[in-house]
C-alpha cells in the first residue's frame, strides 16, 4: 500500500489521467443512436411539379360578393281624384301624357313610376278593315246577270212583242181567270223589266229582288193552277219550273246581297244584309199574297 501510494504521488501524470477518466465517466457523452425503424417509417416527400419547373402555382379567385344595398321605400302618394269621364271617343280629345323630369331620376337613381292615367292613349284608326271574301262578289254578279237578264228580256218581249212573243194581248188572254187582266198584264211585264234592270246593275238590290220575286212567284202560281199533269220535275210544266226557280233565286239574292261588284257596294246590304233582307222578304211575300187573292 505504501508503495503504490508513493508511486502515485511520485508520478504526477498518472494522477491527472485518473481525474480525466472520472470526469469523462461522470459527464454525458453524445453518442449517435441509429434507429432503422424510424428511417423505414419516414416516407419521401412528394415532389411539387410547380417547384421543379419554376412556375407559379395557380390561385383560385373567388367572385366578390355584392354588398347589400339599402332600398329606400318612397312614401305612398295620396290617391288622386278620379278624372271625369270623357264622352267623346275622338283621340284628339284624349289627355296628353305627363312628362317625368329627367333631373329627378338622375339625382335619386330610382326608376320613376308613371301612373296609368298618364300613359299614352291608344289612337283609334278610322280606316275601314277590308274583309277578304274571295270570289263571292264575282259569283253573285253572275247570279244577278242570269236572273236579271231573264226577267228583263221576258218583260221587254211582252211589252214590245218581239222575238216570238205575242205581246200584251197574248198575256192578257192567259190571265183571263184573274180580274183586271189588262192592267195585270201591263203591271207584271213592267215589273219584270224594272226588277231585271235593277238586279243586273246591283242598284237598290233589295227593292229589285222583291219585285222580281213577286212577278216570278205570280207567274209560277198562275201556270201551276192551270197545269193538270204530274208534279214531279220530269212531268211538271217548264213554265212553272222556270218561274219558280226565278222567284227562289230572287229571294236568295235578298239574303246574300248583290256583292261588291255592284252599284250598292258602299251600302250595308251589299255584303251583309240583315234588317233590309228580312224587311223586303216580308214585303215581297205580303205583296204576292195580296196580288193573288185580290185578282183571283
Amino acid at each position: 500500500m505504501n508503495n503504490s501510494s508513493n508511486s502515485r504521488d511520485s508520478n504526477p501524470n498518472s494522477t491527472q489521467a485518473d481525474s480525466e477518466f472520472f470526469d469523462d465517466a461522470n459527464s454525458d457523452i453524445d453518442v449517435p443512436v441509429y434507429r432503422r425503424d424510424a428511417e423505414r417509417e419516414k416516407k419521401p416527400e412528394p415532389r411539387d411539379p410547380y417547384t421543379m419547373t419554376g412556375r407559379a402555382r395557380p390561385q383560385r379567385i373567388e367572385a366578390a360578393k355584392p354588398e347589400p344595398q339599402s332600398v329606400e321605400v318612397a312614401p305612398a302618394a295620396e290617391p288622386e281624384p278620379a278624372p271625369e269621364p270623357v264622352i267623346r271617343e275622338d283621340p284628339a280629345f284624349a289627355e296628353p301624357a305627363k312628362a317625368v323630369p329627367v333631373s329627378a331620376t338622375e339625382t335619386t337613381g330610382e326608376t320613376p313610376v308613371v301612373p296609368a292615367a298618364a300613359a299614352e292613349p291608344e289612337v283609334a284608326t278610322d280606316k275601314p278593315v277590308r274583309e277578304k271574301r274571295g270570289t263571292l262578289g264575282f259569283g253573285l254578279l253572275l247570279l244577278r246577270l242570269v236572273v236579271g237578264g231573264l226577267l228583263l228580256v221576258q218583260g221587254l218581249q211582252t211589252l214590245f212583242a218581239f222575238g216570238g212573243n205575242g205581246g200584251l194581248n197574248v198575256l192578257e188572254r192567259h190571265l183571263t181567270d184573274h180580274s183586271h187582266a189588262d192592267l195585270l198584264a201591263v203591271g207584271l211585264s213592267a215589273g219584270a223589266v224594272v226588277a231585271g234592270g235593277l238586279l243586273i246593275l246591283g242598284l237598290l238590290t233589295p227593292f229589285g229582288a222583291a219585285i222580281g220575286a213577286v212577278v216570278a212567284g205570280f207567274f209560277a202560281l198562275h201556270f201551276l193552277r192551270k197545269w193538270d199533269g204530274g208534279y214531279w220535275p220530269s212531268a211538271l210544266d217548264t213554265e212553272v219550273q222556270m218561274w219558280a226557280i226565278l222567284a227562289a233565286v230572287a229571294v236568295a239574292i235578298l239574303f246574300t246581297g248583290p256583292g261588291r261588284i255592284s252599284f250598292d257596294r258602299s251600302r250595308g246590304w251589299a255584303t251583309r244584309p240583315l234588317a233590309s233582307a228580312w224587311l223586303f222578304a216580308i214585303i215581297a211575300g205580303g205583296a204576292l199574297a195580296a196580288l193573288w187573292f185580290l185578282t183571283a
